[in-house]
């Protein structure tokens, strides 16, 4: 029920927002005390544009810039979807930079590589992938799929396609070289995602996924199937995910075809 998902404005919060100052990625609230409940209510709508308290700054910062116009096209809404509630619906749970360095860490990448993303989320692997293409000079095809239609801007300008939509239904006529994903771990989410990822992946080359610890205790058809795969695993440190307000255990897995 959308009660559940959306969280309402109060008049009042509507109008700290549309009168403090929004500077490109820095979002400055008044320095007076405000009313707790209307300063969590401001935080919780900013942490919704991914925005995130910075204490050095003393202000609340975004990894890139969002124009005023965005931002109070935003505003006109009388509700907003909150960064956990986005989580639960979207299962989003961004990858870190250090876990994306050692997936990238794991893979040896050539021109002409074909590179899918399956989730591609707050885009850290896609631009990891895209500063790897312009620093080392490769030929590298990337692609990506996203649920979530919000990320159609941010991700866009990272990879070569981006299709918005259920990646369980994606298909495609090629098949790609390298396959880097963090897919969603819930309802078994992560297994189907890591099957249907390896049919799209040519042989000889090399798919890596984060994953739950779990996934190599279960016992489903399907969990059997994936054994059948040769998957190797590289457990990650505890708390890795700690910055996207996770604390399960993860690892990543290697596929080879």
């Amino acid at each position: 029920m959308i009660y559940n998902i959306y969280m309402q404005f109060s008049p009042l919060s509507k109008k700290i927002l549309t009168h403090w100052v929004l500077h490109k990625n820095k979002f400055i609230l008044p320095d007076e005390k405000l009313d707790p409940k209307i300063y969590k209510e401001c935080s919780l709508f900013l942490e919704s544009l991914w925005f995130s308290w910075n204490r050095k700054e003393k202000c609340h910062l975004r990894d890139e810039p969002i124009s005023k116009r965005e931002f109070q096209k935003k505003l006109e809404n009388d509700t907003f979807l909150s960064v956990k509630e986005k989580n639960d619906e979207f299962q989003f749970f961004p990858t870190p930079l250090i876990v994306v360095q050692k997936m990238l860490s794991l893979v040896t990448f050539e021109n002409w590589d074909t590179i899918l993303e399956p989730s591609a989320w707050n885009w850290n692997i896609l631009k990891q992938l895209f500063f790897l293409k312009t620093d080392a000079r490769l030929n590298l095809y990337t692609e990506a799929v996203e649920l979530n239609s919000d990320f159609k801007k941010e991700l866009s300008p990272f990879c070569d396609k981006l299709t918005i939509g259920n990646f369980l239904n994606y298909s495609n006529a090629s098949v790609f070289s390298k396959i880097l994903m963090n897919p969603p771990f819930s309802n078994n989410q992560d297994i189907k995602h890591i099957l249907h990822a390896y049919w799209l992946l040519s042989y000889w080359w090399t798919l890596v996924a984060i994953v739950p610890v779990s996934i190599q205790e279960k016992k489903s058809k399907l969990h059997q199937f994936l054994k059948t795969l040769n998957p190797e695993y590289i457990s990650l440190p505890k708390n890795s995910f700690k910055e996207s307000n996770t604390s399960i255990e993860t690892a990543i897995l290697i596929l080879k075809k």
